[in-house]
């Protein structure tokens, strides 16, 4: 009877500790795509931040250069801290993705979130043009790997032609 409880004991911790133990992958996208034909449209002196919006879509962030005047108007900002304060009017546009592995067990537990980020950054003259932008890409895209693909076939071939010789 006493090795029947010992061994329904060892079961019952085997179960518990292999219960507390997991795996999960995460995976997270938040924010619009910013389609590179729209970014070629761009043209800094032309383009409006009507057309911006019509093209792009709400951004995720925006700030109007009349707010500071006002603030400065009212005296509650002073003239110096304008300085450091932007003056033209900017939208800015952001996909981000994250994606997060985490491990668990019963005496060990280790989690990696990588995040990586596309951002488009446009800042406006006192007439709504472009004055100019900013476009970091961080993400993997499409044409970028099939550009990739592309590159390392044409050295596949290349290699296969020297071994041939």
């Amino acid at each position: 009877m006493r090795a029947l409880r010992l061994v329904a004991a060892a079961l019952l911790g085997l179960v518990l500790t292999l219960g507390t133990q997991g795996c999960f992958l995460i995976g997270v996208s938040v924010g619009e795509e910013i389609p590179p034909a729209q970014v070629e449209r761009i043209v800094p002196g032309e383009t409006t931040k009507d057309e911006i919006l019509r093209w792009f879509g709400a951004p995720v962030e925006a700030t109007d250069g009349e707010i500071f005047a006002r603030l400065f108007d009212a005296g509650e900002i002073a003239a110096e801290d304008l300085v450091a304060l932007p003056f033209a009017d900017f939208l800015v546009y952001e996909i981000t993705d994250g994606n997060a592995r985490i491990l668990f067990t019963f005496l060990f537990n280790w989690a990696e979130v990588k995040l990586k980020r596309d951002r488009l950054t446009i800042f406006f003259d006192e007439e709504d043009l472009v004055l100019y932008y900013g476009l970091t890409r961080q993400r993997e895209h499409e044409e970028a790997r099939d550009d990739e693909d592309e590159a390392s076939d044409e050295e596949d071939e290349g290699l296969e032609g020297d071994h041939a010789a």
